[in-house]
């Protein structure tokens, strides 16, 4: 079994298996684990030709059923290869009527990441930042002469990208450390992981649906952003650099309740951020906009405003129109219970007819009512909503402005029995756009083409969204009934 600190270097980038990251010469590039995977066999094994069945065996532990989930993974990780690197090469040659080959000269490396309790230098002015010195990396195995030069690079690399991450704590200890105080030791920031996040939400805040439907949204827009994961096992948390408190407390007149969020950065054990923001229904857009907005200046994440207003603006403007949706949200991804969801978004609709947010919302949710349902003709059902919705449908996706509609056309395409439909407009919509939703579709979908193994991995995506396994009991009755029972105890 390889082991966790090996990497592998190509040319100019770096390959960390168990970060599933590439370091390519002007950026990093995060893939998944059906990805990784891949690569990782392909590095270990460069210049032999693979067939697709010894791809499924040793990649996938023959856990997947068609040969297309093997061509759909290396079209996909070309892709990535050939857009960032400098050769712009590719690298998976297609052997004719045999398999694949990896086609490079590959450097297996170990990377040390022994923690020190020596501090580390503080840079002061007009000098330069010195780069940590608690990750080397040395030989382990080679599949060619290994080049110095080449190697110092791929460190290099990897070290840049430590120094980046680290600057900004360095830099604080140097204005607030006094000489008459002894330097404690610097945290090792390369033991958290940056883009995960711990979210708290209070009792309150979940009891009322209109705020936790707020909140719901908000996850939404940061994560469209930032590609932050929100996680919700412990071994994950502990490693989070992020928490999230979501709570409320009355306004200062103590006439209205305002929704309190408090940003907290567990590397430094600090809070950047501990705001109050108010909840009254005139006021929820600009509400959403500023706790956005709060959170992205956190991360220093710089987001056109007018592109952040336009995404909110899809929202209803019509007070108990958006008061209905936020409710429907909340309930939808906090109690599923699916005729309350359909009796907001109803209720939302005949206030707001025009709006196509909601009328895609409704949709949906009656959409998954109907599956719900424990009698009558379903298939009969949809194919009428199906018809109903369409034209409108269609119109929305041609003009690609509203993320949800990507959704509803691929639910339509679902079930018509097409996933190969579904999964070309899912995946045709803008990654950042992708939500909760999408990532069950894109399950269901992997599940009708047989990929049980990437379904899996997009199952435990879609409760990064909100940290709830709500959205697999969701959709467990969708298209087809799928035995989730499995997955949901073993993240439980």
């Amino acid at each position: 079994m390889l082991e966790k600190n090996s990497c592998f270097s190509v040319d100019e980038w770096l390959f960390i298996p168990n970060e599933g990251q590439i370091l390519f010469a002007n950026k990093t590039v995060t893939i998944d684990k059906r990805l990784t995977k891949l690569l990782e066999f392909l590095c270990l094994n460069p210049g032999q030709t693979h067939t697709r069945d010894e791809l499924i065996d040793h990649v996938w532990s023959g856990m997947i059923l068609t040969d297309q989930v093997v061509t759909q993974a290396v079209f996909e990780l070309r892709k990535v290869l050939k857009q960032n690197s400098e050769q712009h090469s590719s690298y998976i040659i297609t052997v004719p009527k045999r398999g694949y080959k990896f086609e490079a000269d590959v450097i297996q490396s170990k990377i040390e990441t022994e923690q020190t309790t020596e501090p580390e230098p503080v840079a002061t002015e007009n000098t330069t930042q010195p780069s940590p010195s608690t990750a080397t990396a040395h030989p382990e195995e080679q599949t060619k002469d290994t080049k110095p030069s080449k190697r110092n690079l791929m460190i290099g690399l990897l070290l840049g990208a430590i120094v980046v991450l680290e600057s900004g704590y360095i830099l604080y200890s140097a204005t607030s450390s006094t000489s008459n105080k002894e330097a404690a030791p610097t945290t090792q920031l390369r033991h958290y992981e940056f883009r995960y996040v711990v979210l708290d939400i209070s009792d309150d805040v979940r009891a009322d649906p209109v705020l936790y439907g707020t909140v719901t949204k908000f996850i939404e827009y940061v994560s469209a952003y930032s590609g932050i994961r929100i996680v919700h096992s412990e071994p994950l948390q502990k490693i989070a650099a992020i928490k999230l408190t979501f709570g409320t407390s009355p306004s200062r007149d103590g006439k209205h309740t305002r929704l309190t969020m408090r940003y907290h950065n567990n590397i430094s054990d600090r809070s950047h951020l501990n705001r109050r923001y108010p909840t009254e229904l005139p006021e929820l857009h600009h509400t959403l906009y500023r706790m956005v907005d709060d959170v992205l200046d956190s991360l220093y994440i710089k987001v056109p405003k007018e592109e952040l207003t336009e995404s909110i603006s899809q929202l209803p403007t019509e007070d108990e129109a958006l008061k209905y949706t936020l409710s429907g949200l909340g309930v939808l991804y906090n109690r599923a219970e699916l005729p309350m969801v359909m009796d907001y978004f109803e209720k939302a609709q005949e206030l707001d007819p025009s709006n196509d947010f909601v009328f895609v919302a409704n949709y949906i949710g009656k959409i998954m009512n109907t599956f719900y349902a424990s009698s009558g003709s379903k298939k009969q059902a949809i194919a009428q909503l199906n018809q109903d919705a369409k034209p409108r449908l269609e119109r929305l996706l041609a003009e690609g402005k509203l993320a949800r509609a990507y959704d509803a056309n691929a639910i339509i395409a679902l079930s018509e029995d097409d996933p190969e439909k579904a999964m070309k407009i899912l995946l045709s919509m803008p990654p950042q756009n992708q939500s909760i939703l999408t990532y069950l579709l894109l399950a269901k979908a992997e599940e009708s083409r047989g990929n049980a193994s990437a379904a899996k991995e997009l199952y435990i995506k879609a409760t990064q969204g909100n940290s709830s396994l709500k959205a697999i009991q969701l959709a467990s009755p969708l298209f087809f009934d799928s035995n989730l029972e499995p997955l949901l105890k073993e993240l439980e």
